[in-house]
């Protein structure tokens, strides 16, 4: 199936709205038609010394239908510009739940300025074009016959004269429409890199404040702006030819038609009345010979951008119907694991081991060192080159990602925060689970938050949590991890901004909550305070995995020894 039959079944919920607006221009250009030919009458009357009530009663219809076509078109322009508005926000609504519905391991190697750019932006270009596109090239189309066929009955001549331009306008037209494909096509990738490199720049602003490299990043963005330009002048300089083109048309036809009726209104071919109402109407031809050009450049355009809108729309990852669910989480074994990112450039080697449930276990090692990585292959964010992760002696990877997600609760080591209040970042969507919010806002140290703000649980959270601490930012993701009740948290760095104090309550909480619902926890971290709670510690160093027993007083010095190495390694490098 081509791009087009492609875009045009997306749209199919929209065509009883086109069809719509065929109709109301159907009507619109049959009025406008009649108005001509009462206006041809009017004037033969007066030049012939017609009748007076023959003079009125054709001006007062000529005014009557006038008023009923103004009404419509006010209607349709109303109409249009809903229909337009509708088609851009379901196209970027399809297009923002393909993107939740991307693997990670998407967003990991597109930028996410060039996943924005498709959704917000590319997407409403194509969706307006889309959902119009039809009714305009109809519309124009039916405009276009009944024009025509209005200029045939006032006279053949003119009209023939009018007939033979189109072809010659649509044959110059039609050679710039390759060009302009590309060069949107070569835009619409630009924009995208445009894009993501300011969100990189807005989002590292605080570093271009303290090294004082406002200048140094200004002068980047000029540069990304140049890039971008190259590449808009070839799409405005097409446009432009395609604009000329339809002035031309538009500007030359009428004199000719002008100059060829005063001379067969001199040679009484026709009457005054009939090369007014031609050259009045003729006008009408020009707007929908405009509107087909707009069509086409928009079409091209369209479908220069086509291929990276319905690309993302497509279905990445494996089909997940037929797939297993999960009961119970009871057991994780990682057997004979090699992870990499990049062929010949190895994260881990030949990992194994194996978690019960309710055991509580920490990851330490190096920064950089697969860390975060393993847990990634755990949740099957990833697969191995080798080897395999099993849950409950299945490959992770035969469980629907439905079914898996639903019984883990992760925390990043650098907090998500969303807008809205606090309860919504606590309970994300499961309102179900309010019960158990006081119980949770306990553990988490957060009532000293909820008293700080006047509305409590119910305050807004201001853009990427500006008006939280970092410590408060970590206490909420906690909250929304535990309030699940997960068989399975996986916590990366999770107490890192809290202070001794807060940290040593909220895993005191933490231990006896998870022993409470025989959670079984994996967490990265070197803080003391929560390999204290762990049974098991895995060190990763050199690609390979050891393991420690905590409940071994041996092996306990050993970790302790290896994490204040590790910190003091982190020291130095900072």
């Amino acid at each position: 199936m081509n791009n087009t039959r492609r875009i045009l079944k997306i749209f199919e919920s929209f065509k009883k709205d086109q069809y719509f607006t065929l109709i109301l221009t159907f009507i619109m250009t049959v009025l406008t038609a009649v108005v001509t030919f009462q206006v041809k009458t009017l004037i033969d009357t007066i030049m012939g010394k017609g009748e007076l009530s023959d003079i009125y009663s054709t001006s007062a219809l000529i005014l009557v239908i006038t008023a009923i076509i103004i009404c419509i078109d006010v209607y349709t322009n109303y109409f249009w510009h809903n229909l337009r508005h509708r088609g851009m926000n379901f196209m970027r609504s399809k297009m923002y739940k393909a993107a939740l519905y991307k693997p990670i391991t998407f967003f990991k190697e597109n930028s996410s300025g060039d996943v924005i750019a498709k959704v917000m932006d590319d997407s409403s270009v194509l969706g307006e074009n889309a959902v119009i596109s039809m009714p305009m090239f109809w519309s124009n189309i039916i405009r276009l016959i009944v024009v025509l066929v209005v200029l045939f009955m006032l006279n053949i001549s003119l009209a023939i004269l009018v007939v033979l331009s189109i072809p010659l306008y649509y044959i110059l037209f039609n050679l710039i429409n390759a060009r302009m494909r590309k060069a949107s096509s070569n835009e619409r990738n630009a924009f995208g890199k445009l894009f993501s490199n300011v969100q990189e720049k807005i989002n590292g602003i605080s570093e271009t404040k303290i090294y004082k490299k406002e200048n140094f990043i200004f002068g980047l963005f000029k540069q990304d702006m140049n890039r971008y330009l190259k590449c808009i002048k070839k799409v405005v300089l097409f446009n432009a030819l395609g604009m000329g083109i339809s002035g031309l048309f538009t500007s030359v036809l009428p004199i000719l038609v002008l100059i060829y009726g005063v001379f067969l209104t001199y040679n009484n071919v026709i009457t005054i009345g009939t090369l007014i109402a031609f050259y009045t109407y003729l006008s009408f031809l020009n707007e929908p010979i405009n509107n087909l050009s707009d069509f086409n450049l928009g079409l091209q355009r369209s479908l220069g951008m086509s291929d990276r809108v319905l690309d993302f729309l497509e279905v990445e990852g494996d089909n997940q119907e037929n797939k297993l669910t999960i009961d119970l989480f009871n057991k994780i074994d990682v057997k004979n694991v090699t992870f990499a990112y990049k062929k010949n450039k190895l994260v881990l080697k030949d990992i194994n081991f194996s978690i019960n449930r309710g055991e509580k276990i920490a990851i330490i090692g190096e920064s950089g060192s697969g860390k975060t990585s393993l847990m990634n292959l755990i949740m099957g964010f990833y697969q191995p080159i080798k080897g395999e992760i099993l849950v409950n002696k299945e490959n992770v990877y035969k469980y629907s990602e439905e079914s898996l997600f639903s019984k883990i609760s992760l925390l990043q080591q650098n907090p998500i925060i969303f807008s809205g209040t606090i309860k919504d970042n606590i309970l994300f969507g499961e309102n179900n689970l309010e019960p158990r919010l006081e119980t949770i806002i306990k553990y988490t140290k957060l009532g000293s938050l909820v008293e700080r703000f006047e509305k409590g649980l119910e305050e807004e959270i201001t853009e990427e949590g500006s008006n939280l601490s970092g410590g408060e930012k970590q206490r909420i993701s906690i909250a929304r991890a535990i309030i699940r009740e997960p068989e399975l948290l996986i916590l990366d760095e999770p107490t890192s901004a809290l202070d001794v104090k807060t940290e040593a309550s909220i895993v005191e909480h933490l231990d006896s909550y998870i022993n409470e619902k025989n959670i079984t926890m994996i967490a990265i971290t070197h803080k003391p305070a929560i390999l204290s709670i762990c049974d098991k510690v895995y060190h990763i160093f050199d690609k390979k995995l050891k393991i420690y027993n905590m409940q071994d007083k041996i092996d306990r010095s050993v970790i302790m020894n290896i994490v204040d190495r590790l910190k003091e390694n982190e020291e130095n490098i900072s």
